[in-house]
């Protein structure tokens, strides 16, 4: 986690919170250069991620939470901060965001990082999978739930003749590529020459 997750949702004396737009992937570089070289607190929240590995990703890519005084001068030097592109408003005028509203958020995303985060949505219902850890590796079977934050996903699987659904850890499964069996067959030969149905119905 970064220092800019760690800000009270109550804005200082004077400020209000804003939304600021910025260049997508800087959002990190632009909050860095706002808190060391405009003097402006910046709450930039994140999530932890789950795949293969865990990593922590923006919740709102391209946007920082902002504090301005609009009475005073600092919000003017947004405009000149690198990878900031505007404040959100109405009119050409900035609209602030209350102070409940960045509370609410920030006890949301400490609440989901303390149950794990999110994890990486990899499969879709119906998709054929196969478990590559666990005492039930190498079966193979159907996924059957979206993933959820700090929770196990369902799927489907024959054990003994019987469909059971079991949770699992989403780490623990793969996706299963379309067999080549499965292509249609060929209707011609070499030269465009069709191929005659030697099958005989009974």
């Amino acid at each position: 986690m970064t220092r800019f997750q760690n800000h009270s949702g109550s804005a200082q004396h004077g400020n209000q919170w804003y939304v600021l737009q910025c260049v997508t992937r800087k959002e990190l570089q632009t909050a860095t250069f706002l808190e060391q070289h405009r003097q402006i607190m910046v709450y930039f929240p994140q999530i932890v991620q789950r795949n293969k590995q865990q990593q922590t990703v923006p919740l709102f890519p391209g946007y920082l939470f902002v504090q301005l005084d609009m009475q005073s001068r600092n919000w003017a030097s947004i405009n000149t901060t690198p990878g900031a592109v505007r404040l959100l408003g109405c009119d050409d005028m900035a609209l602030p965001i209350p102070d409940s509203v960045v509370a609410a958020i920030q006890a949301q995303v400490q609440h989901y990082n303390s149950q794990g985060g999110f994890i990486e949505r990899r499969f879709e219902l119906g998709d054929h999978i196969r478990l590559c850890d666990g005492p039930l590796r190498g079966l193979e079977g159907v996924f059957l739930e979206d993933s959820k934050p700090g929770e196990r996903v369902r799927i489907l699987i024959d054990l003994m003749g019987q469909l059971n659904r079991v949770d699992v850890e989403i780490d623990q499964l793969e996706l299963v590529a379309p067999s080549s069996s499965s292509r249609p067959p060929r209707r011609t030969r070499g030269g465009g020459r069709v191929i005659k149905n030697s099958s005989v119905s009974s």
